[in-house]
């Protein structure tokens, strides 16, 4: 699975890739609005922690923690 920041996926992409990575469904213009949120938390959270957290581990964070709470 590629996690380029910079790749562009479509919306159809992006939730089939969050519904692999956490097993939560979204609709695919829902999820193409979170999948760089989650990139982007991925890359904080790997920054705050000093080591690489993982998209899974960054994804079901996010899902749980960060989209619960906004």
């Amino acid at each position: 699975m590629n996690e380029d920041l910079g790749e562009t996926l479509t919306p159809e992409l992006c939730a089939s890739r969050i519904l692999e990575i956490s097993g939560t469904t979204f609709e695919a213009e829902a999820a193409s609005d979170l999948w760089p949120r989650i990139l982007l938390h991925k890359w904080l959270m790997s920054e705050k922690l000093g080591r690489d957290v993982g998209l899974r581990v960054a994804c079901i964070d996010f899902l749980e923690n960060i989209e619960q709470a906004e």
